[in-house]
């Protein structure tokens, strides 16, 4: 199958009707249109909630081409954001897909990626999903849950990311928080689901919480991630004997 690097608005714009007026994904009597912009972002503001907008930020497989000295890249980590509302019988859907930067020629330009059409069909009908669940209130099993065979690429570059400089970048579905502890104490990893903590002596740490359980320091997707932290001493700690331990959501 020949490799697309071309953006390509017309192919999620006939996929995106193909799939409401064929395939009825959204069986309601509205009226849907499917719209792009390159600059919003995943902020809405209270005045937007207001107004019915919601986001939903998809992780998609696609291709690159530099402009500059034409290599093409594959990544399994391209951001694409979803903006949408439904006012009365007519619902909106605003697109944008992150780009990358080429790592070989240092040329600074982000390049938009081209989608296979399975890509383009799986992010919206995962999209869908969400309008289903959010403007019409249908119970979903939420697939965007659900494990996706993971084709191998190289390690994600945050550098290079245009998703990761805006701070959205779905490298990771882990929930982040940032744990203020006191100076005195130090770590080296991070923490199972026990709550379990380790800190590093600036008294400032990024940890992932796991989804789900165990001990292990090194574990497959959903299982406590290890954190290279470089400390002078280390102690491990239970959060709730430390009431001076405040989570606080990046």
């Amino acid at each position: 199958m020949p490799v697309s690097t071309e953006w390509a608005p017309a192919l999620w714009r006939d996929t995106f009707d193909e799939m409401l007026n064929e395939d009825n994904e959204l069986d309601y009597g509205d009226q849907w249109t499917l719209n792009f912009s390159y600059s919003q972002s995943d902020t809405v503001t209270k005045e937007e909630q207001k107004r019915g907008w919601k986001v939903y930020c998809h992780k998609a497989h696609g291709d690159f081409k530099c402009s500059s000295c034409s290599k093409i890249w594959h990544s399994a980590r391209i951001v694409v954001l979803f903006r949408y509302r439904l006012q009365k019988d007519r619902g909106t859907v605003i697109m944008r897909p992150f780009g990358q930067t080429c790592r070989s020629c240092g040329n600074k330009q982000f390049e938009r990626p081209g989608f296979p059409q399975d890509e383009v069909e799986m992010a919206l009908d995962r999209l869908f999903s969400k309008i289903r669940k959010n403007c019409y209130r249908e119970e979903s099993d939420d697939e965007d849950d659900s494990p996706r065979e993971e084709k191998l690429t190289k390690p994600h570059e945050s550098a290079l990311c245009e998703a990761c400089m805006a701070g959205i970048c779905s490298q990771d579905k882990d929930k982040k928080v940032v744990l203020r502890a006191p100076s005195f104490l130090a770590a080296t990893t991070t923490v199972g689901a026990d709550r379990r903590l380790l800190f590093t002596p600036s008294g400032s740490i990024t940890v992932v919480l796991a989804g789900s359980g165990g001990g292990r320091e090194d574990g497959p997707a959903g299982k406590p991630q290890r954190l290279r932290v470089t400390a002078i001493r280390t102690m491990a700690l239970d959060v709730r004997q430390f009431p001076s331990v405040r989570p606080v959501t990046e």
